[in-house]
């Protein structure tokens, strides 16, 4: 495999920002500059973004690609030629019928992510997932992990829950490697900030009117009637 061509299973988050995929992220000045001194460090230049369902944690990964593409110069000189690439660990396991077949998958992408001419942050959604009981397969990609990620020579932002990062916690030495930050839920107010900027892709997407006035009900009916956080229950329910 030619270690400077993105394996098949990663996604160029990058690209999807180039395309207008992504919204604007509001209120999150703060934890992206965390996240960029964290990615910045040379020991451990790794992130885990801990939070309730629905606070916007992959949100704050496609704000960083959406900068990078579109703001680059409101970043760091060492960011601007980063790109991040989704790395989904059910399209690693699935079609992958052999251990072998799979460990060969994790060993190309880890050898492309860790090459710096190809300025790679890995981007792992629900890395809980690899801390499965039942899950033999997603146990070896973990085993594959550690070392790269003991090494410092991987840049990776995984995300979890607030639940199930206590999975996490069975494993001290991955434990070491990141940076932990929270991710907080979005107060109402700021929820509001942002139904206010997605109102008008919502209203072209459904060819409907949403008056202004709607939407502090929607906050609180999707705080009512909805179980998971702002701003995800907001925007679930307005969409």
């Amino acid at each position: 495999t030619d270690p400077n061509e993105a394996p098949d299973s990663l996604i160029n988050m990058n690209e999807e920002a180039q395309n207008g995929a992504y919204d604007k992220a509001l209120f999150r000045d703060k934890i992206i500059t965390k996240m960029l001194t964290s990615l910045h460090e040379i020991k451990h230049p790794n992130v885990l973004l801990i939070g309730e369902a629905g606070t916007g944690k992959t949100q704050l990964v496609e704000e960083l690609a959406r900068r990078i593409e579109l703001e680059s110069d409101t970043l760091p000189k060492y960011f601007q030629d980063k790109i991040i690439y989704e790395l989904p660990i059910n399209s690693l396991v699935a079609g992958g019928s052999l251990v072998g077949e799979i460990e060969q998958r994790v060993k190309d992408i880890l050898d492309f992510a860790t090459n710096p001419d190809n300025n790679a942050i890995l981007y792992i959604d629900e890395i809980h997932q690899l801390y499965s009981k039942t899950s033999s397969t997603q146990d070896t990609i973990a085993q594959q992990l550690k070392p790269a990620l003991a090494r410092g020579d991987l840049h990776v932002i995984a995300s979890t829950t607030t639940q199930e990062g206590r999975r996490l916690a069975t494993d001290p030495a991955i434990q070491r490697r990141f940076s932990k930050i929270t991710v907080p839920e979005l107060t109402k107010e700021e929820t509001l900030g942002i139904l206010e900027l997605v109102r008008p892709k919502y209203e072209k997407h459904n060819e409907i009117i949403i008056p202004v006035d709607l939407l502090p009900e929607i906050v609180s009916l999707a705080d009512e009637y909805l179980n998971t956080a702002r701003p995800d229950s907001a925007l679930t329910l307005i969409d």
